[in-house]
């Protein structure tokens, strides 16, 4: 390729690869976080870091060689008089893509990446507090005895779980029954006749009787409670769709930023509320980008930087999609983990919560 076509060629390349890793960063400030690719990059900061890594090193390499290229030829710049020299371009792409990895990263630990321990249990003691658990199943992935351990290690008072059926519910209440003599309440919603569409919430003896109240109306799945005597929270376990648009799944980006927003919403609306769940969203996408007066517990505890979804990714690498929303005038999320459970391919987010 001559000089004449690769030179404008190189900037083009360059500029569009830098646009492209500036707007990743925050692609929301442009109101395109719910734009396919971008919504998905902003998803994974961790891995988008180890990308843009990747791309500056391959810039620098790209602008060394057309450095020497270019002395070779004793050619001083872009052909047809640039004042840019051929290597300009892609060594200001090493630049911007260091950058914006550094940008990412930095987003992580300004959120938490310390994954913690089993939280304390309810209200140290004084015995107030609540200790929430949220877990993904990943459709019946897991052993009731296995999320078993997780309820009594970290002694959850709330466990929400997406695609968890009514059976194997009841399999965890009877297991953790087994340990500790403790019968925890399970309500489960089936939001159609596909098995990731159910979603299941457990709630401990210790905080009443409770019973459903009305929810949204999600696609694959929400449970609503309230207690039946007292002035205690309402508590939701919240599984709106993921962002698998068509041909590649049957999930369409309006309709996933639609649901993802209805499942916030029934934090945002509901004094005192506790909303877990799996909500195939993070923090940086436009329907969790303005919780108040609710917080994410777990970013407010530390460990909000730590990824939850795949479990085959590192931490750091992985998705925070999992998340117990809160209502920050009532609680204060004093200490958060993210545990692995099972074989799902969901982190648990487990978040201590003591009243303000």
């Amino acid at each position: 390729m001559s000089q004449r076509v690769l030179g404008p060629l190189v900037v083009v390349v360059a500029a569009l690869l830098a646009l492209l890793a500036v707007v990743s960063t925050a692609p929301a400030v442009l109101g395109l976080s719910t734009v396919p690719v971008l919504a998905h990059a902003v998803a994974l900061r961790g891995l988008s870091a180890v990308a843009l890594v990747v791309l500056a090193l391959l810039a620098a390499g790209a602008a060394a060689l057309l450095g020497r290229r270019g002395a070779r030829a004793s050619d001083g710049g872009v052909p047809g008089g640039g004042r840019l020299p051929a290597w300009g371009a892609p060594a200001v792409l090493a630049v911007v893509a260091t950058g914006c990895a550094a940008v990412h990263l930095g987003v992580l630990v300004g959120r938490g990446v310390d994954p913690g321990g089993p939280a304390p249990a309810p209200g140290g003691a004084t015995g107030e507090g609540l200790v929430v658990m949220t877990l993904n199943a990943q459709v019946d992935g897991v052993t009731g005895e296995e999320v078993a351990d997780a309820v009594v290690t970290t002694r959850a008072d709330v466990v929400a779980m997406p695609e968890t059926s009514a059976a194997l519910a009841q399999d965890v209440v009877d297991a953790v029954a087994a340990r500790t003599g403790q019968v925890y309440e399970a309500f489960t919603t089936q939001a159609d006749d596909r098995a990731i569409a159910a979603t299941s919430l457990l709630v401990a003896p210790r905080l009443g009787a409770h019973e459903t109240v009305p929810g949204p109306a999600l696609e694959l799945g929400a449970v609503v409670v309230g207690p039946v005597e007292g002035d205690g929270p309402v508590l939701a376990a919240v599984h709106p769709p993921p962002p698998i648009p068509p041909p590649f799944g049957p999930f369409p980006m309006d309709r996933w930023a639609e649901q993802a927003a209805v499942a916030a919403d029934v934090c945002r609306t509901t004094p005192g509320a506790v909303v877990a769940g799996d909500y195939n969203a993070t923090l940086d996408h436009a329907p969790l980008r303005d919780l108040a007066p609710c917080v994410s517990a777990a970013e407010e505890a530390g460990a909000g930087g730590v990824g939850t979804w795949p479990t085959s990714l590192p931490p750091l690498l992985g998705g925070v999609i999992d998340h117990v929303l809160v209502d920050a005038r009532v609680w204060d999320p004093v200490a958060a983990s993210v545990l692995t459970v099972g074989a799902t391919d969901h982190r648990a987010v487990v978040v201590h919560l003591v009243p303000r």
